[in-house]
Protein backbone atom coordinates (compact mmCIF):
# COMPACT_ATOMS: atom_id res chain seq x y z
CA UNK A 1 0.00 0.00 0.00
CA UNK A 2 2.79 2.44 0.90
CA UNK A 3 4.56 1.59 -2.35
CA UNK A 4 1.43 2.45 -4.32
CA UNK A 5 1.10 5.80 -2.55
CA UNK A 6 4.80 6.52 -3.07
CA UNK A 7 4.51 5.63 -6.75
CA UNK A 8 1.40 7.81 -7.17
CA UNK A 9 3.06 10.81 -5.49
CA UNK A 10 6.26 10.37 -7.53
CA UNK A 11 4.23 10.15 -10.74
CA UNK A 12 2.33 13.35 -9.88
CA UNK A 13 5.55 15.24 -9.09
CA UNK A 14 7.20 14.00 -12.29
CA UNK A 15 4.16 15.05 -14.35
CA UNK A 16 4.13 18.53 -12.77
CA UNK A 17 7.85 19.02 -13.39
CA UNK A 18 7.54 17.97 -17.04
CA UNK A 19 4.53 20.25 -17.52
CA UNK A 20 6.19 23.25 -15.86
CA UNK A 21 9.47 22.83 -17.75
CA UNK A 22 7.75 22.60 -21.11
CA UNK A 23 5.54 25.66 -20.67
CA UNK A 24 6.46 28.70 -22.74
CA UNK A 25 5.65 32.16 -21.43
CA UNK A 26 4.33 35.03 -23.52
CA UNK A 27 5.42 38.49 -22.42
CA UNK A 28 3.42 41.42 -23.72
CA UNK A 29 4.83 44.93 -23.65
CA UNK A 30 3.27 48.38 -23.50
CA UNK A 31 4.86 51.81 -23.49
CA UNK A 32 7.75 50.77 -25.72
CA UNK A 33 6.64 52.20 -29.05
CA UNK A 34 8.92 54.42 -31.08
CA UNK A 35 8.73 58.00 -29.85
CA UNK A 36 10.02 61.52 -30.41
CA UNK A 37 11.37 63.85 -27.73
CA UNK A 38 12.39 67.50 -27.74
CA UNK A 39 16.03 68.56 -27.76
CA UNK A 40 17.28 68.92 -24.16
CA UNK A 41 14.12 67.43 -22.61
CA UNK A 42 14.27 64.97 -19.72
CA UNK A 43 13.69 61.37 -20.78
CA UNK A 44 13.13 58.33 -18.56
CA UNK A 45 13.42 55.11 -20.61
CA UNK A 46 11.21 53.20 -18.14
CA UNK A 47 8.42 55.77 -17.83
CA UNK A 48 5.18 54.10 -18.88
CA UNK A 49 6.88 50.79 -19.74
CA UNK A 50 5.01 47.67 -18.60
CA UNK A 51 5.94 44.04 -19.24
CA UNK A 52 3.27 41.44 -18.49
CA UNK A 53 3.96 37.71 -18.28
CA UNK A 54 1.18 35.28 -19.16
CA UNK A 55 2.45 33.09 -16.31
CA UNK A 56 3.35 35.60 -13.58
CA UNK A 57 1.39 38.76 -14.46
CA UNK A 58 2.93 42.23 -14.36
CA UNK A 59 6.70 42.13 -14.08
CA UNK A 60 8.08 44.74 -11.64
CA UNK A 61 9.86 47.66 -13.33
CA UNK A 62 13.03 46.95 -11.37
CA UNK A 63 13.23 43.58 -13.18
CA UNK A 64 13.31 45.24 -16.61
CA UNK A 65 16.83 45.71 -17.98
CA UNK A 66 17.38 48.60 -20.40
CA UNK A 67 20.43 48.82 -22.64
CA UNK A 68 21.19 51.81 -24.80
CA UNK A 69 21.13 55.49 -23.98
CA UNK A 70 19.13 58.51 -25.06
CA UNK A 71 21.12 61.72 -24.89
CA UNK A 72 18.55 64.45 -25.50
CA UNK A 73 21.34 66.90 -26.32
CA UNK A 74 22.25 64.85 -29.40
CA UNK A 75 19.64 65.03 -32.19
CA UNK A 76 18.84 61.87 -34.10
CA UNK A 77 17.74 58.29 -33.53
CA UNK A 78 18.70 56.43 -30.36
CA UNK A 79 18.04 52.69 -29.87
CA UNK A 80 16.83 51.23 -26.58
CA UNK A 81 16.56 47.51 -25.83
CA UNK A 82 14.37 46.15 -23.02
CA UNK A 83 14.78 42.67 -21.54
CA UNK A 84 13.02 40.61 -18.85
CA UNK A 85 13.07 37.01 -17.71
CA UNK A 86 9.64 35.45 -18.05
CA UNK A 87 7.93 32.80 -15.98
CA UNK A 88 9.52 30.20 -18.26
CA UNK A 89 12.98 31.46 -17.20
CA UNK A 90 13.69 32.58 -20.76
CA UNK A 91 14.68 36.07 -21.84
CA UNK A 92 12.05 38.15 -23.60
CA UNK A 93 13.07 41.39 -25.27
CA UNK A 94 11.87 44.27 -27.39
CA UNK A 95 13.53 47.33 -28.92
CA UNK A 96 12.42 50.83 -29.77
CA UNK A 97 13.79 53.97 -31.37
CA UNK A 98 13.68 57.32 -29.59
CA UNK A 99 14.23 60.24 -31.94
CA UNK A 100 15.59 63.47 -30.47
CA UNK A 101 14.51 66.48 -32.51
CA UNK A 102 16.86 69.24 -33.66
CA UNK A 103 17.19 72.17 -31.29
CA UNK A 104 14.37 74.68 -31.83
CA UNK A 105 11.89 72.11 -33.20
CA UNK A 106 9.16 70.94 -30.81
CA UNK A 107 7.52 67.51 -30.94
CA UNK A 108 4.04 69.00 -30.45
CA UNK A 109 4.37 71.41 -33.40
CA UNK A 110 2.74 70.52 -36.71
CA UNK A 111 3.99 72.20 -39.85
CA UNK A 112 1.64 72.22 -42.83
CA UNK A 113 2.91 73.09 -46.30
CA UNK A 114 0.28 74.14 -48.81
CA UNK A 115 1.09 73.87 -52.48
CA UNK A 116 -1.22 75.82 -54.82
Amino acid sequence: MIRKIYFLVATCIFTLVIFACGRTDIVSWSGVGNTTVDFGAQFDPLQGVVATSAINGVIPTENITVTGNVNTNVPGAHELHYKVTGGDRREHSISRTVTVLEEGIKADTITVLYVV
